[in-house]
């Protein structure tokens, strides 16, 4: 019952951020990392994190994701972390353990992203 709960907030927070970021409502089937209309050789790090994902190489994907918002804040790397972090939210938990993640992390991971661009976190609105 707990679990539900916490995936329901999960889905909620990126929910809110594409709505908000995006003026988009995302459906968890519409989550994406690269958008094939407007792919450009500029998204090797979408196809990179994707690539990853797919591997279950989840702390490989998030560690990238930083550190290429450490060096630019775009909105295009805030797009491929709330499309990371809606994939994770839509996992399985024992995927997510597999690869030694958790909904508690995917959690922080959005509140991080949250911080980094300067975006009110859900819970206090």
């Amino acid at each position: 019952m707990q679990n539900d709960w916490f995936m329901e907030q999960i889905e909620m927070m990126t929910r809110f951020l594409g709505k908000v970021l995006f003026h988009k409502d995302l459906a968890p089937e519409e989550f994406q990392l690269v958008d094939a209309q407007s792919f450009s050789e500029g998204d090797l790090t979408a196809i990179t994190v994707k690539r990853l994902l797919s591997q279950n190489r989840i702390n490989e994907a998030e560690n990238l994701i930083f550190d290429e918002i450490e060096k630019e804040a775009s909105p295009r790397m805030l797009k491929i972390a709330c499309d990371f972090y809606g994939a994770l939210a839509q996992m399985e938990e024992s995927r997510l353990a597999a690869a030694d993640f958790s909904q508690e992390e995917v959690a922080q991971g959005i509140r991080d992203i949250e911080d980094l661009y300067g975006i009110s976190h859900l819970e206090s609105m």
